[in-house]
């Protein structure tokens, strides 16, 4: 499966720059994985602005061309005030809880569960991902 992202941050944020080698070690990871017969590529937009906080989550699947797509929001004056090593986690926790909104698609033995599980595992050992607490962040 391949990975795309992009973002839609405040500047101040440097998001882009944090999450860079993340992406890259995230399409290795994804590259011999398969949560569906229908999916060749999952695609993320990161949106990190003030004013967006509560903004719609969009989300999109393709069987034609085959991608799962959905938006990943991050309260920006909450994200403004966190390290480094907290920032990462607030990414992490933000894609685990936004990736919930995939769970309305139906694509041909789509095991979002699994998926949703491997990412929790994968952040953890990249240590993007602090033990559980549960949402510290809303």
């Amino acid at each position: 499966m391949e990975y795309w992202n992009s973002y839609v941050n405040f500047y101040d944020t440097y998001i882009d720059e944090l999450f860079k080698d993340m992406k890259i070690q995230i399409e290795l990871f994804l590259l011999n994985k398969k949560y569906s017969s229908e999916v060749d590529c999952l695609q993320t937009i990161i949106n990190c602005s003030p004013g967006l906080e509560n903004a719609k989550l969009r989300n999109r699947f393709s069987r034609k061309e085959k991608y799962l797509f959905f938006d990943i929001i991050i309260p920006y004056t909450y994200y403004m005030n966190l390290t480094n090593a907290a920032r990462r986690n607030c990414i992490a926790q933000s894609f685990l809880r936004d990736m919930e909104v995939l769970r309305k698609y139906k694509p041909k033995g789509f095991v979002l569960d699994e998926m949703k599980n491997d990412f929790k595992i994968f952040f953890q050992e990249k240590e993007w991902l602090f033990p559980e607490k549960g949402d510290w962040f809303e």
